[in-house]
């Protein structure tokens, strides 16, 4: 699927901080630009095929 570059900057955004940062889901949210977390959570998965929860998780434990 192709995606705009800004898009997709703010979703590595995004998952840079799930990966090192305790900010809520909704707080990335508001702070990649989404007002809804519920349509940041579809983009997010839509973009890198996780939502964001499991996203974090499996960064968790990839870290050990």
């Amino acid at each position: 699927m192709n995606h705009a570059p800004a898009l997709l900057g703010r979703m590595q955004k995004a998952a840079t901080l799930l990966r090192t940062e305790r900010r809520s889901i909704e707080s990335i949210a508001r702070y990649v630009g989404y007002e809804s977390p519920v349509a940041f959570a579809k983009t997010f998965k839509r973009v890198t095929g996780r939502p964001p929860g499991a996203y974090r998780r499996r960064a968790e434990a990839a870290a050990g």
